[in-house]
């Protein structure tokens, strides 16, 4: 395995990573990218918005009320936080994760599209949808971003730094660099130099080790990330180049690297490459489309 830790930039996630940086782009340099340029561009700003505006409105929600369940009994999500905030990170991680797979059902993606938006959701016109913790948990069911959007407010209140904490957003591959699916999952800081991973398998949110987990992947998979958005909304890029022998690094030198069709609509394409969070209220002119069927599916298990 390479040796991560030392190429990796300290403080910003479990991967070799920078700080999220958008060049502004004229229509003319814009149009003369190449599409797959222009689809990672398109599809990592619309990630950014809708789970920081998801992570953002979250914040603010009264869920204390909540009821939840925990080891087959009735409780209250403030219960669970107060429980959560008595123990170390990784005993957090731990009940923030046994919490979801009680609680919340795996809902595919591909419902998106007709699921309620919330007054002050950005993009309405997406067929993605990120949702709030508390929109989580009423609907007992989300996807796999909505999974790490979740996890994510829960630890912050019980005390983790919301700088350890990123919803990561990128693709997963099969061990020989094929592009199978767009995939979300959160990665939490546990130590000085080691991060811990939630994903979810299957319908079931499962650990790893961050490192291993990115390096190695899991069973046939393996998942390579593009951009995070961290619980204290920082922007974290990661298409810069990876250590030796990382997936990433295999999977470009094949061409196997993929960017994700953009789930907006044509028209706002050019508005979203030129700037990391443009004016929601003036991307959408026309109603939702239907999300592609073979979008964000959960992962096999291994």
């Amino acid at each position: 395995m390479a040796d991560l830790q030392e190429q990796k930039i300290e403080g910003v996630g479990p991967y070799n990573a920078a700080a999220a940086v958008t060049k502004f782009r004229t229509p003319e340099e814009y149009r003369a990218l190449s599409v797959a340029e222009r689809n990672s561009i398109v599809s990592d700003n619309e990630t950014r918005i809708l789970h920081g505006a998801a992570l953002n409105d979250s914040e603010s929600e009264q869920i204390n009320s909540l009821p939840v369940k925990l080891g087959g009994k009735d409780t209250t999500m403030g219960d669970v936080i107060a429980q959560g905030q008595k123990l170390s990170v990784d005993g957090k991680i731990e009940l923030a994760r046994s919490v979801m797979n009680e609680n919340i059902s795996y809902s595919n993606p591909q419902n998106d599209a007709t699921t309620p938006r919330r007054p002050s959701a950005p993009i309405p016109c997406s067929p993605d949808y990120a949702q709030t913790i508390k929109e989580t948990f009423s609907a007992g069911k989300g996807d796999c971003e909505d999974f790490a959007i979740a996890q994510a407010e829960m630890l912050v209140r019980m005390g983790v730094p919301p700088k350890d904490i990123q919803v990561m957003s990128g693709g997963v591959y099969s061990q020989n660099g094929k592009f199978e699916f767009e995939h979300s999952n959160l990665a939490v800081k546990t130590g000085e130099n080691t991060w811990t991973m939630t994903d979810l398998v299957g319908d079931k949110l499962q650990k790893f080790p961050a490192e291993e987990y990115l390096q190695n992947g899991k069973g046939s998979q393996v998942f390579v990330p593009s951009v995070a958005v961290g619980a204290d909304f920082s922007e974290i890029s990661y298409n810069v180049p990876q250590p030796a022998g990382t997936p990433k690094e295999r999977f470009a030198a094949q061409g196997q690297i993929v960017a994700p069709e953009p789930r907006i609509l044509d028209n706002v394409m050019l508005s979203m490459s030129n700037q990391p969070a443009p004016d929601p209220d003036k991307l959408c002119s026309a109603p939702r489309q239907a999300a592609p069927a073979v979008e964000q599916p959960a992962p096999v298990a291994p």
